[in-house]
């Protein structure tokens, strides 16, 4: 995550810029020029971050280096130079991926100039540089920074929550392996089991994801993944092996020449491509929700993170094209289907992230002494509340996890936040649709803990013992990546608590704060904790006694866990042969033989 605030051009120059300043300094540019910049500025930013062997505070401060000596004129890096005086490189951004996407939008709704020379000028450098610190000053408003000093201690802290998840999103993208695994495993592994199949064609009266997909987009899922993951791969290699490399001709692929030795078809690259790019006049005109104002509006070049200027594509951002490998896949459909398909695919992405998180982390062998229990069930009787499926038992919770006299119950919640809700800055918009798709898993946490733990007779778990549990952790696991951001545990830990105090437990159980966990931590966390020094329950238990509320960061506790992420799980192994066969075998088969 980056570190502190960014700059503002306004501290540095002692100048508020407007949106008209940099329309006039961008004018008489040519705007593939200025875009193929800002697309090598993102990459560079971006790639930086997944250097070897250094830091992550490190790789950042690097990146900014190079972007502060190559893109500011001799006035500019003086007054930067003196302003910042000793402010280290990494704590206070001057270039970032948030800034550098609005910019591209400036650059398609500004520049006029034709500029047909193969150089860049140091003089265009400098005007975009000082256009991108310009930009800083317009990502927020007046309004925006008035509310968060309005109204009472939580109203300013759901503001807080509300104004920085879009900017979390989008500067913290997922990462390539954990993407590429999840990919696999649901959409390879998960769709071709019958078992899960069967589930979701009969919960959703029919819906088969994989031909679904198929006959909406044109291209095969395991083909879906493969060329994405090539074309990630191969934008990855501006980086250099050390990240910090210059290799230009890795910023754009040209489909006549790109697939050199790999025998994907020209076919299916064509529909991958066209999937998720647009040419500048697409994206220049693409709408918007009404509800998503401001200079910022990224939202097209998440769906769209490839830019098509003439047969080439450029990447404006990395970390979104790398998140179009998972998520993707669900808005690749979602766009294509009428109401009620929608309504039916969000049924289906919802089994198949349940019954992919309970694949990952069943059958592990934990050091520790616990026990994982996919989908509980309550023992047979009269039916009260709880999720019921027809011909099923009824479950108590998705998932849970035993350790001595600690249980830990699970809820899993696949589904995403609206635009609207994320990239608004609306308060109201978000929390209602917080309430709607998240929140509700609070209720139903609430609901079983009272029924399992009420201090009047309740029900029992069919084959799980809980009679000696004293204390119970709650856990919501999600897969939007917004979710992670400042104050969202906060505002959901309280719609938790509002709910447990209509509970009456039993006096020897303690209940602890909800923890939301987002599926690539929980990954992680299960895979850790098949080594000897990380311990799951206990570290989310240390999350909670420090904090309460669930405002800091759970990544921050995680990444100083001893143990955490130093185990790589046979789960892992089992994907990479799944990786062969999906991608070496379709992409490069001579590969694929000689492994």
């Amino acid at each position: 995550m980056i570190g502190g605030p960014y700059v503002l051009y306004s501290e540095i120059t002692g100048i508020t810029p407007t949106e008209a300043d940099i329309a006039v300094l961008l004018q008489p540019l040519d705007v593939r020029k200025v875009l193929f910049l800002l697309c090598r500025m993102n990459m560079h930013f971006r790639l930086a971050s997944e250097s070897e062997g250094t830091t992550f505070e490190r790789a950042v401060g690097k990146a900014q280096e190079f972007l502060f000596n190559n893109f500011t004129d001799e006035v500019l890096f003086e007054q930067i130079k003196n302003s910042l005086k000793y402010t280290k490189t990494h704590e206070r951004p001057l270039f970032h991926p948030v800034q550098l996407l609005a910019m591209m939008r400036c650059a398609m709704r500004y520049c006029q100039g034709v500029d047909d020379s193969e150089n860049v000028t140091d003089e265009q450098r400098y005007v975009v540089g000082r256009c991108c610190l310009m930009m800083n000053d317009l990502l927020t408003t007046e309004e925006d920074n008035q509310r968060l000093f309005r109204g009472s201690d939580n109203g300013r802290k759901a503001e807080l929550m509300t104004q920085l998840l879009p900017l979390f999103e989008i500067q913290n993208p997922g990462d390539t392996m954990h993407l590429l695994n999840r990919s696999l495993g649901m959409f390879s592994l998960l769709t071709s089991n019958n078992s899960t199949r069967s589930e979701i064609l009969k919960r959703t009266g029919g819906y088969d994801f994989p031909e679904r997909f198929h006959d909406l987009t044109g291209v095969g899922l395991d083909r879906w993944i493969a060329i994405l993951f090539c074309c990630v791969a191969y934008y990855s290699q501006y980086g250099g092996s050390d990240g910090a490399g210059q290799e230009y001709k890795y910023l754009w692929i040209d489909p006549r020449a790109w697939v050199g030795a790999s025998e994907i078809s020209e076919n299916d690259l064509s529909v991958v491509l066209g999937l998720i790019s647009k040419n500048i006049g697409e994206l220049a005109c693409a709408e918007k929700p009404c509800a998503i104002k401001r200079c910022a509006d990224i939202a097209s070049f998440k769906f769209h993170p490839l830019i098509k200027i003439g047969f080439l594509y450029i990447c404006s951002d990395h970390g979104l094209l790398v998140e179009k490998m998972f998520a993707g896949t669900y808005w690749a459909i979602h766009d294509r289907e009428d109401d009620k398909g929608r309504k039916r695919l969000a049924s289906a992405w919802g089994i198949l992230f349940e019954r992919y998180v309970n694949w990952w982390a069943r059958d592990r062998n934990f050091q520790k002494s616990m026990t994982f229990y996919p989908c509980p069930v309550w023992d047979r009787g009269p039916s009260r509340t709880r999720k019921k499926h027809k011909g099923t038992d009824e479950e108590a919770f998705d998932a849970a996890i035993l350790q001595g006299s600690r249980f830990m119950v699970l809820e899993y919640k696949g589904g995403f936040l609206t635009l609207e809700a994320k990239y608004s800055t609306n308060i109201r918009l978000l929390l209602r649709d917080l309430n709607r798709k998240i929140a509700k898993a609070c209720r139903q946490l609430s609901r079983s803990i009272s029924e399992l733990f009420g201090i009047v007779l309740g029900r029992k778990l069919q084959k799980i013992s809980t009679a000696h549990v004293t204390r119970v952790i709650p856990v919501i696991v999600v897969q939007d990546r917004a979710l992670r951001s400042v104050g969202v545990n906060w505002w959901i830990n309280r719609q938790f608590q509002r709910e447990m105090k209509r509970a009456v437990l039993r006096p020897e159980i303690t209940v602890e704060p909800v923890t939301l966990i987002h599926i690539d931590e929980f990954e992680t966390m299960i895979d850790s904790a098949e080594g000897p020094d990380f311990g799951l329950l206990e570290t989310i238990q240390l999350r909670n006694f420090r904090d309460q509320e669930g405002m800091s960061d759970l990544s921050d506790l995680l990444l100083k866990s001893k143990g955490y992420g130093a185990q790589h799980s046979t789960r892992r192994r089992e994907l990479e042969a799944e990786f062969n066969r999906c991608v070496l075998k379709y992409a490069f088969p001579s590969e694929y033989k000689s492994y």
